[in-house]
């Protein structure tokens, strides 16, 4: 007698706890429940990673509505997945100047037009004294750089590594033309016009590197 009105308390304790633990409003509805049991998902030591769970009952997917629910640490059958991606951030990557044409106000190293892309034809006009346009190489190599279609007088075409005081190379006489192999780095092209300035005929500027 005794043993059964244990077992009696017992299930009316359980009763009471689902009872308790059913709650509903606002659309939804969890009107059953289980105590599963639990586990890790991986641990790993070495050369070996063990998954495991103490019990699962419900593993599996329940649907209803708009929504998907994986039960168990080892979810049955296949959920929809999202994927959150963070910042990406690039190695090594340079924004190029596009031109085609180039943007005043470039007559100093620091406003140089630049870095060029390799084997693209840059437009400007000989409408001032100085024009700066700059090119990174990523390692080291040959630079070629061309100017044609200059209508000004006293033209000169330089060029500049890292710095406006380390001239490295230079044409002053057309056909403007310059082939140069060192490190890799910035290099300043520098295109100075003495005289003869105008906005109707513009030279054409091409590095290849």
């Amino acid at each position: 007698m005794k043993r059964a009105a244990i077992v009696l308390a017992l299930a009316a304790s359980l009763l009471l706890a689902s009872v308790a633990l059913a709650q509903s409003g606002g659309g939804y509805d969890l009107h059953w429940n289980t105590v599963d049991g639990g586990g890790y998902t991986f641990h790993a030591g070495g050369d070996y990673a063990l998954g495991g769970t103490a019990g699962q009952p419900d593993a599996g997917l329940l649907s209803g509505g708009g929504y998907i629910l994986g039960g168990g640490f080892w979810c049955g059958g296949t959920a929809a997945q999202y994927r959150i991606y963070l910042p990406l951030v690039l190695r090594n990557h340079m924004v190029y100047f596009e031109g085609p044409w180039e943007s005043e106000d470039n007559d100093s190293c620091t406003a140089a037009n630049g870095p060029l892309r390799s084997g693209r034809d840059y437009l400007g006009y000989p409408n001032d004294v100085k024009d700066y346009f700059s090119v990174h190489l990523r390692t080291a190599g040959s630079i070629t750089v061309d100017l044609t279609n200059h209508t000004g007088q006293g033209v000169q075409l330089q060029l500049f590594y890292q710095s406006v005081d380390n001239r490295v190379a230079y044409a002053l006489h057309p056909p403007y033309h310059i082939e140069y192999t060192g490190l890799a780095g910035l290099y300043y092209v520098y295109i100075y016009t003495a005289s003869g300035y105008n906005n109707a005929n513009p030279y054409t500027l091409r590095v290849a590197y």
